[in-house]
């Protein structure tokens, strides 16, 4: 059984997006492409096949803007040419699936009935489209 539970986890592991180290000496393309363009540091994540990479940069808030700017964009690796631009006004952008992202906006306001996936969106790179998050998972 312990076996069982170390090899789902090790797989899981694996399979997991990549990182990248923003503190080589050497500056990765993508990663001075998204500081140029998003201002500051950028944290970069691959997507499974690492043929993109999603760089944000998530502004602190202050007293004037309370919410957060997450401004992200996703670079292609072939190429380095920007696939997707944007930012959202308090929230959290990450890998939704190999193509997709997930892009959560922080709600004002939250009735009983409602959950985080009301507030969320799937971005299709492929498409250039973005749905509601429970529409998506209900195709």
């Amino acid at each position: 059984m312990r076996l069982t539970i170390l090899f789902i986890v090790f797989v899981s592991a694996c399979n997991a997006p990549k990182a990248v180290n923003n503190n080589s000496t050497d500056p990765i393309p993508f990663v001075q492409i998204a500081e140029d363009q998003l201002g500051g540091t950028a944290q970069c994540l691959k997507n499974q096949s690492e043929t993109m990479v999603l760089c944000v940069n998530e502004s602190p808030s202050t007293p004037e803007q309370p919410r957060n700017t997450v401004s992200f964009m996703v670079i292609s690796l072939d190429d380095s040419s920007v696939i997707y631009e944007s930012s959202i006004d308090g929230g959290n952008v990450k890998w939704f699936d190999d193509e997709r992202l997930e892009i959560f906006n922080t709600p004002g306001y939250v009735r009983q009935d409602q959950t985080n996936d009301d507030f969320t969106k799937i971005y299709e790179l492929k498409t250039q489209t973005m749905i509601p998050k429970k529409e998506y998972l209900e195709k």
